[in-house]
């Protein structure tokens, strides 16, 4: 506890954190809070699922962005890249496999419109968008 040095470096990073937690979190986030609050899926799990079928919807909103970081990737399309370091790492490319089904879609369509992180997704995400979301990852 005496150590100022450290103990201003953890509040520089708690402070960062907080930051990167309100900023631009977009439809992801809402997708992951509904399947772990639905589902009583694990957060990162959820994300991880959810984060390329997002991509792609926000492809068309977010070209450059994607467009960039394909190029740092070095790949041709980054979204595809993504989908074959889920599989190398063991992360479902579906819902199903983790319970999730369309008698679950409602619930988590109406946890999601709620949710305030997709307020700064590259794409306005309406109800019948992020059904669409949760179908597609089905």
């Amino acid at each position: 506890g005496r150590d100022l040095d450290a103990r201003s470096e953890m509040l520089m990073a708690s402070m960062m954190g907080a930051v990167a937690f309100q900023k631009d979190l977009g439809a992801v986030h809402s997708c992951a809070h509904a399947l772990s609050t639905v589902n009583d899926l694990h957060h990162g799990l959820a994300n991880g699922v959810m984060i390329d079928h997002v991509m792609r919807f926000n492809r068309s909103a977010a070209a450059s962005k994607m467009d960039e970081l394909a190029r740092v990737a070095e790949e041709t399309d980054f979204i595809e890249r993504l989908v074959r370091l889920k599989d190398e790492l063991g992360i479902p490319a579906r819902l199903g496999p983790l319970g999730v089904n369309d008698a679950h879609v409602s619930r988590l369509v109406d946890v999601a419109e709620k949710d305030t992180c997709h307020q700064t997704n590259p794409r306005p995400c309406t109800r019948g968008d992020f059904e669409q979301l949760f179908r597609a990852a089905l």
